[in-house]
């Protein structure tokens, strides 16, 4: 049975420094060719347990193993094994077997992963912008392996994701999914030179762009130049299933023409309704009584559940660790470091708690209760908070880089030297705030009128966005 990494199978933990072979007095280095087939990203203690321990079986050798093998022309195919912290990885040629038979240390294997990740996202990007009449194209792994054949992508190798979330961060592209044989990808129309050179002709309805993606649009009647109506961004993800219904007829209207004019999309629609589209628009920007009833808040963060796999902590399994860290914070047998780390924990007590030197990282909290709770030198980093509680809380020297604090109330909160760059606090309350010291860089206060008022600013705040709550607009 091959062995499963995890936590409770490691019995110790090697830390090294990297290794590699020295063979005496070779007269040449014996260096093959080798095809990523796929890859597998282990965290620090899988890795130290699978580098010292190669010849064992593996789940996740042998999920992969029938690609493993040396192809008729000589190359070996390989499996990348990628140490997340260190990006050093291993290439295993299985041959069939479920352990490392044949393998290569790759001391910047990361570095060559992301190269080859890259290069295969430009050739999407620009194969697809330079090809595409209306926005939409489609690319098969295949083509991509005759293009790149240092790289073999399939669905569920690992490289697959890899390359589609890459292509999802591109500026080039609206939308990306994946398909079992490719890519199926929808590019911002500003950027197909097909799309821009005398428009469109459409002929469908304005209900089908709203799979495009697409930003700045102004509305113009048929054969005319008037801005009608303006939209800041027409997509899938705006428009709630009551807001579907209630302007059905909106988004049933016939699209004539698109064009690209000086960098904001022209849409040219027939047989519409003026006051009906211009009441639309009206209400996509927020401004209507029932907005929120039929649009979604587009700056709303919301928690990314596809790539991370919470593990779910009750109360009793809370007070359990904090018990251990009680003792751990007094140096007394028995004790552990609170490690909360990737944890989901919902409507969790952690009032009044000696928190200190915690570890909340990458952690979703819903709906905890944090008053008073002692929090310095904890890490929050890249943690997502909804609809938590924080009054009154003691946190000096916090963590919360990269974090997302949604509705939560952190009134009168102590902070005396804490990192928030690039966190994003979303509604949340910062009413009588003590913080001095502490890093700003690239923070966003999204809806949060009471920081601006409230909170004390001794401090330099570098290019933090301030977004008033009513007009929408970056307050520097």
């Amino acid at each position: 049975m091959p062995t499963e990494i995890n936590s409770t199978n490691i019995l110790e933990v090697i830390q090294t420094n990297p290794k590699i072979r020295f063979n005496s007095k070779d007269p040449a280095p014996d260096v093959k060719p080798f095809r990523l087939r796929a890859v597998e990203i282990l965290d620090e203690n899988q890795w130290a347990v699978f580098s010292n321990r190669l010849l064992d079986d593996y789940d996740f050798i042998a999920k992969h193993s029938d690609a493993l093998c040396v192809g008729s022309d000589g190359v070996t195919n390989a499996l990348l094994v990628l140490n997340k912290q260190t990006e050093e990885g291993i290439l295993v040629n299985s041959e069939g077997s479920s352990y490392a038979r044949y393998s290569a240390y790759l001391p910047f294997a990361g570095h060559l992963l992301d190269y080859y990740v890259n290069m295969i996202a430009d050739y999407c990007v620009t194969e697809g912008t330079l090809n595409t009449s209306d926005g939409a194209w489609a690319i098969s792994f295949d083509e991509l392996y005759e293009h790149h054949n240092e790289v073999d992508i399939t669905e569920g190798n690992g490289i697959d994701e890899l390359v589609l979330r890459e292509l999802q961060m591109r500026d080039e592209v609206a939308e990306a999914i994946q398909t079992e044989d490719g890519y199926e990808i929808t590019y911002h129309l500003e950027h197909c030179p097909q799309c821009n050179a005398g428009g469109i002709e459409a002929g469908f309805s304005l209900l089908s762009l709203l799979g495009c993606t697409l930003q700045d649009v102004h509305f113009i009647e048929k054969d005319g130049s008037d801005i009608v109506a303006s939209i800041t961004e027409l997509n899938a993800n705006m428009i709630t299933e009551q807001g579907r219904e209630e302007w059905a007829d909106v988004l049933s209207t016939k699209v004539g023409k698109i064009f690209n004019h000086q960098g904001q999309i022209m849409i040219e629609l027939e047989d519409f309704d003026k006051l009906r589209l211009q009441s639309f628009a009206y209400a996509s920007h927020g401004l209507a009584e029932n907005s929120s009833a039929w649009f979604k808040d587009p700056d709303e963060p919301k928690p990314d559940f596809t790539n991370n796999h919470y593990e779910v902590v009750d109360q009793d399994e809370f007070e359990v660790a904090y018990a251990k860290h009680i003792l751990w914070l007094n140096d007394l047998p028995g004790g552990k470091q609170l490690d909360m780390s990737g944890c989901q924990l919902e409507k969790i007590n952690l009032a009044n708690r000696k928190l200190l030197n915690s570890n909340f990282s990458d952690a979703l909290l819903v709906g905890c209760n944090m008053d008073s709770a002692e929090l310095c030198f904890s890490n929050f980093s890249g943690a997502f908070l909804d609809h938590c509680s924080m009054q009154y809380v003691n946190a000096d020297e916090i963590n919360f880089r990269g974090a997302t604090l949604k509705e939560s109330d952190l009134s009168y909160i102590l902070l005396y030297g804490g990192n928030f760059a690039h966190a994003t606090f979303y509604k949340s309350d910062l009413f009588n705030c003590n913080i001095g010291n502490t890093c700003f860089e690239g923070t966003r206060f999204v809806n949060t009128p009471t920081a601006c008022e409230n909170i004390d600013l001794d401090f330099k705040i570098t290019d933090a966005d301030w977004v008033a709550s009513n007009e929408g607009q970056v307050m520097q």
